[in-house]
C-alpha cells in the first residue's frame, strides 16, 4: 500500500519547516550572542593566558582521561589507548605543573616556559586521539 502523494509532500514540507526553524534559531543565537563574544574577547583572552585554568583544567582532564583509558582498555584491551592517552595525560600534567613546582617565579607570568602552549597543544592531540580510539573500540 503507497502513502498518498499529498501526506508525502506534507511530510517532507514539515522537515523543512523544522529545518527551517532550526537554522533560524541559530541565526537568531549567533546574532544575539556574537557582539556579547566580541566584547568579552579581551577578557576570556585574559583568563586563558592565566597559568591557574591550565592546573584547574588538568585536575579535571587527569581523572576523567586515567578513567576512561583504564576502563576502556579492560573492556577491548587495546595497548594503542592507554600508551597515547597516558602520554597525552603525561604531557598536560607536566606543562601544567612543571613551572610551578620547578620554576623560582611560580605561578608569574614572567615565569612561564616557552613551550607550555605547545606540549599542552601535543598532549591534547593525544589525549583526543586516545579518545576516539577508545570510544571506537568500544562501540
Amino acid at each position: 500500500m503507497h502513502n498518498h502523494p499529498l501526506a508525502e509532500n506534507e511530510m517532507a514540507l514539515d522537515r523543512w519547516d523544522r529545518l527551517g526553524l532550526f537554522l533560524s534559531s541559530l541565526c537568531a543565537i549567533h546574532c544575539l550572542l556574537t557582539p556579547l563574544l566580541v566584547l568579552s574577547l579581551p577578557l576570556v583572552s585574559e583568563s586563558f593566558e592565566n597559568p591557574w585554568v591550565h592546573i584547574v583544567m588538568a585536575f579535571f582532564v587527569l581523572p576523567v582521561g586515567l578513567y576512561a583509558f583504564v576502563s576502556g582498555y579492560r573492556r577491548h584491551g587495546q595497548k594503542r589507548v592507554l600508551v597515547f592517552g597516558l602520554l597525552g595525560l603525561f604531557l598536560i600534567a607536566g606543562a601544567a605543573f612543571w613551572p610551578v613546582l620547578f620554576f623560582a617565579g611560580g605561578l608569574a607570568k614572567e615565569g612561564r616556559f616557552f613551550w607550555e602552549e605547545g606540549v599542552t597543544i601535543i598532549g591534547s592531540f593525544f589525549l583526543l586521539s586516545a579518545h576516539l580510539i577508545n570510544r571506537r573500540a568500544c562501540c
